[in-house]
């Protein structure tokens, strides 16, 4: 077991430890803002595997333990690593995050832990599974008994935490939406003027390109939406684990590819883009959502999981059925004035909603409630 950057701490402090059995991808954002919000009464070490070591920023308190593939052996060195940790460091709270933590939480509690736990699927899986079939009712069936094990439940958005409730999950659940940074550019409000924003409709595209997002769905639509009006360019962030998805790029009129990129310049995208595109099939909350309206632009999401619930129709975007002939009508209905118009509503909702002050200050609340023992 290797960890970095040690903390000295205090009596008077709380004491958290994060158990994670991955960190990639909204994880690691999650967890690096507890890490960068955090004030001094806060003290925080997380257990990842050590492959993912660099997801985490440098200042985290890091416990790594071994395990290259997800499988039983990454199972069984992250239990082990888990105790370990508990017997040494006797932390206040144990933050369980995502469901294969769940097992490991379980088999802690029976043999014995009395620690307060608190538990985060960031999306429970049944919701990515077709509803009404076997699979997804099986998945409801253990995710719900296995989360009252823990404490509380959080719950990353009210459409998580109403799917949670409509199937009887087990134990205390509440609703902490996820927030982003705060961001190292100035937000673009409603009338400014960029030098580098040419007259096109820009859209911009960020995340993964596999079938969650729906990018396939996004450059049928933006194909079809082309051949009525050719000043829409589609600007995409991302990389691939499909090859077709990148030729499908290349092939694309107006689409400009760009991989994946840093946080410093993804940010400079999210504020030249007249409006961000959010097409997933299933999202558990949408931090692209909270990332665009930092930098003051709309966004356009479709009509599944958590995403409607973060848009307010016609005030900070817009929301669209999922399928291609809807999509495209949408792209061709833009009007670019129109959505300079929105961009002082977007700002607004990310400092109300989406910021880190927002978020930091209802997870110290909750930590002090269950160490009180409230």
């Amino acid at each position: 077991m290797a960890s970095s950057n040690q903390q000295t701490d205090k009596s008077s402090d709380i004491k958290i430890l994060s158990v994670c059995e991955t960190v990639k991808g909204g994880i690691a954002t999650y967890l690096n803002l507890i890490d960068k919000y955090k004030d001094d009464g806060l003290m925080h070490r997380v257990i990842l595997p050590d492959i993912h070591r660099d997801q985490l920023d440098s200042n985290s308190h890091k416990i790594l333990y071994s395990g290259d593939k997800r499988g039983i052996a990454r199972l069984i060195s992250l239990f082990r690593t888990t105790r370990t940790t508990i017997k040494k460091w006797e932390p206040d709270l144990i933050y369980f995050h995502s469901s294969f933590t769940m097992p490991i939480m379980a088999m802690l509690r029976l043999i014995g832990l009395k620690s307060k736990i608190i538990y985060c699927a960031h999306g429970w899986g049944a919701l990515s599974i077709k509803k009404g079939s076997l699979k997804r009712k099986l998945i409801e069936i253990i995710e719900g008994y296995l989360c009252g094990f823990s404490n509380i439940a959080i719950n990353i958005s009210h459409n998580e935490i109403n799917h949670a409730r409509s199937v009887n999950y087990h134990g205390n659940h509440v609703v902490i939406e996820n927030a982003v940074c705060e961001p190292t550019l100035p937000p673009r409000l409603a009338g400014a003027k960029t030098d580098d924003n040419p007259p096109n409709l820009n859209l911009l595209f960020v995340g993964r390109f596999d079938r969650q997002k729906g990018l396939d769905i996004l450059l049928d639509a933006f194909k079809a939406a082309s051949v009525k009006r050719n000043d829409l360019h589609l600007h995409v962030i991302g990389d691939s684990v499909l090859h077709q998805y990148k030729t499908s790029i290349s092939d694309t009129e107006n689409v400009t590819f760009y991989g994946w990129l840093s946080s410093a310049e993804l940010e400079k995208h999210f504020s030249r883009a007249d409006i961000v595109i959010v097409p997933s099939r299933w999202e558990g909350f949408g931090l692209v959502v909270a990332e665009s309206m930092r930098a003051g632009t709309p966004v356009m999401v479709s009509d599944k999981g958590s995403l409607p619930g973060l848009v307010d129709e016609g005030v900070t975007g817009y929301i669209t059925q999922l399928n291609v002939s809807m999509l495209s009508e949408k792209l061709i209905s833009l009007s670019k004035s129109k959505l300079d118009s929105l961009r002082d509503n977007c700002y607004e909702t990310y400092k109300n909603r989406f910021s880190a002050k927002r978020y930091i200050s209802e997870f110290k609340d909750l930590y002090e409630n269950l160490c009180m023992g409230k």
